[in-house]
Parts: C-alpha cells; structure tokens; sequence
C-alpha cells in the first residue's frame, strides 16, 4: 500500500484511462501511406490485436516439476496438468496475462480476432508470487548495501543513465513500499551498490564494488531466464555497464542482449491506446528503453560489430526532460518539458541522436570518412557545436586515398 503523503514513489495501481500519455509516440516503422491515411483504424479492433498489457506484460514461466536423480528411469513429480491443446507456439496455450508482449503478427493475434470473447488457456497452472520470488532464500541487502553506496550511485552515475526512478527505488530500499520482483530486486540493488562504490573509489585496487557485484551474480540462476519484470531488465542492464567498466567487454555485451530481448519481451517498446497507466509508469518505461538503446548503440559503436538494436516496430515516445519533483506518483497529467538540464536531458539527447543518424551508423563503423559522406549528412544529421573563435582542423584526418608520412 503507498504511504500518504509520499508523491514521489512508484504507485503500484495504475491510473485512469484519462491518465493515458498524450505525448507523441515515435513510430519508427511508419509508411507515408499511413501517415496520410484520413481514416484511423477502429480502436477496438486494435485492441483485439495487440491489447494494453496485463501487469507490464511480466511473465513466470517456471514449472513444478521435480525430478529424483538423473536417471532415465527418475520419475519427475508435478503438480500441475499438462494442458491438452499445448501448441509450442504461444498462440493457443498462453494466457494474455502471463504472456509477454505478442506482437499483431503472432498466431496469438489472429485467435484474438477470430475469438474476441474467448481467453487463451494455458499448459502451465497460473503461479501466486510466492511461489515465484525468492527463488532462493536471500539475505537483505540492507545487510550490506548502505545509504551511502545509494548515494553516489545516484550523484554520480544516475545523472548520464537514469534507468532507475530514484523516489521510487529508495522508498523500496528503505521498505516504505514493498519491493516488487523478491530476487529480482535484490539483484538490482547490489549491482546499484557496487556502481555506487566504482563511481566513487579513489584507487582502483579497491574490490568492495565487486564483492558486491559478485554477490548479485551468486543470486542470479538460469532460473531467472523464465520470468520478465522491470527490475531484471533494470539490474542486466547496470551488470552489463559495470562488467564494461571492470574491463570485462565481452560479458557485459550478453548481459545487454538479454536485457534488450527481454525488454522487447515486456513491451517496453511499445506504448498502447487506451492503456490504463500512469503517466510516471509509462514515463519509466521510457527511459529505461531509451537508456538500453543508448547502451546497445554504444556498444555496437565502441565494439565496432553488427548494429542488432530494433529500429523497426518501435512506437514509444522519447523521454520528457522534467524533473522528478514535476512529474510524480500523484501526477494525472504529463507537465511541460523544461529548458533547463534535468537528470533526463542526456538520455533523451543521446536516443534522439542514435535514432536521427541510424541510416548512417556504418560511417561510424568504417573507415574515417571523406568530406563527401559527411557532407552528406541531411542538416538534422549534424549537431551544431559551438567553436572558440580561434580554432583550425588539421586536413589530414580527411584526404582520401593514401596518407603520407606525417
């Protein structure tokens, strides 16, 4: 339950239908035919298609089954029925409230509409959140994370990637509200605690940040591959930033290809008519997607491998440069952008760069360009930077062909 008088936490119920996000949405998919079609699509056929979500779209997709050794002759105990019309597919025997984000092509879609009034059954018995979190009994982090760790996560690293509501997360630090997701949260807070303690180290022979990185690693399992939340997609992210940091490249690029598919998962990409959502729960979701393309771009640029990040299909608005104090759980209206810096100014800065320039990411890849390909650059392609009166580029870095000897 949410404490009177605290705005500016999370509200775990989601608001009213007047509530839903009037900013624009980004359709990055689009054609000109639609964009110039005078008739809107009917919005109850939409929604029988492609639906708001049920609880985020998170997912819990661990079974019951025990198996007595490894034995072919082991008999495995469940405590559930397989369901008769199991399809493998997602389409007959998932649940919409238990499915994750399906998509208007998915064979899930087509049932939706061929049976508008029917629910999808599911092979799997609907588990309480007990049964589901902890996974493992786990120690409370207050045990080890501190307020100052919080801190300067929060001054020093919070203010380039804001993929964390800051109100939000103390509140369920210091348990004013519940912690959503058990493990998944308590995943979330080490690694908080451990970017907290590199930002803020003084000599790199310091290795409290990754005692505490390694005990968010000692809770994560493959167990928490079949379950999607906001949490887990937060706390992969942050691992994959910390393990590039820590000089470990290769395995901060998995962690963020599977916070990236599991945002997708959860429909972080997608923003909905009619959606029954606060505007601080949809504005959350936003940079947190907007935050992993900043990521995953990045990393395709200093890596210099294939761009994988999912232009297409993308219809979600960039964030709203406001500060926290602006717009909060009691908010039932988006507030007017500031011109002024906000701790979301730089993330939504980058995405919009990132997005704008994506037809010309592979001068970015290559080799250093001629004056040709950039002057190429549409104008909406080019930052203006301001430049000291005095200032001179040396012509070598752009001549084409061989370069002498300098």
């Amino acid at each position: 339950m949410q404490p009177q008088g605290d705005d500016n936490v999370e509200p775990e119920a989601p608001s009213s239908d007047t509530n839903a996000s009037t900013q624009p949405v980004l359709q990055l998919s689009a054609s000109n035919d639609n964009a110039q079609d005078s008739n809107p699509p009917n919005v109850e056929h939409q929604k029988m298609l492609e639906g708001p979500p049920v609880d985020n779209f998170e997912w819990c997709e661990k079974t019951s089954v025990q198996v007595h050794g490894l034995s072919p002759d082991a008999v495995p105990e469940t405590l559930e029925e397989d369901s008769p019309i199991s399809d493998g597919m997602a389409s007959l025997t998932v649940n919409e409230g238990d499915a994750g984000y399906l998509g208007v092509a998915s064979g899930a879609a087509l049932l939706r509409l061929l049976e508008p009034k029917s629910r999808r059954r599911m092979s799997r018995s609907h588990q309480t959140a007990s049964s589901i979190y902890p996974m493992m009994p786990q120690p409370n982090p207050n045990r080890h994370v501190t307020e100052s760790m919080i801190d300067a996560y929060f001054r020093l690293y919070h203010v380039s990637y804001p993929i964390i509501h800051e109100p939000t997360f103390r509140a369920q630090y210091s348990e004013v509200i519940p912690r959503p997701n058990g493990a998944c949260w308590a995943v979330l807070a080490y690694i908080v605690a451990a970017i907290g303690v590199w930002a803020s180290s003084t000599s790199s022979v310091e290795t409290l940040d990754t005692a505490l990185f390694e005990q968010a690693s000692s809770i994560l399992s493959f167990d928490f591959l079949e379950v999607g939340n906001l949490s887990l997609v937060q706390a992969l992210t942050l691992a994959s930033n910390y393990q590039q940091k820590r000089d470990k490249p290769n395995s901060g690029y998995n962690y963020l290809g599977l916070a990236v598919r599991m945002a997708m998962g959860l429909g972080l990409h997608k923003e909905f008519q009619g959606w029954n959502i606060s505007p601080l729960n949809m504005e959350i979701r936003r940079r947190v997607w907007w935050s992993l393309c900043v990521f995953d771009v990045g990393a395709t640029i200093t890596f210099s491998r294939p761009d994988v990040w999912p232009y297409m299909g993308v219809e979600v608005s960039f964030p709203l440069n406001v500060n926290d104090k602006d717009l909060t759980a009691a908010s039932t209206t988006y507030p007017a952008e500031s011109d002024q810096i906000t701790p979301y100014t730089a993330v939504a800065t980058q995405a919009r760069f990132h997005i704008e320039t994506r037809d010309k990411s592979s001068i970015l890849q290559g080799a250093v360009p001629g004056s040709a390909s950039l002057c190429s650059l549409p104008s909406r392609h080019v930052m203006e930077v301001p430049q000291p009166a005095n200032h001179s580029v040396s012509p070598f870095r752009y001549q084409k062909g061989p370069q002498a000897p300098r």
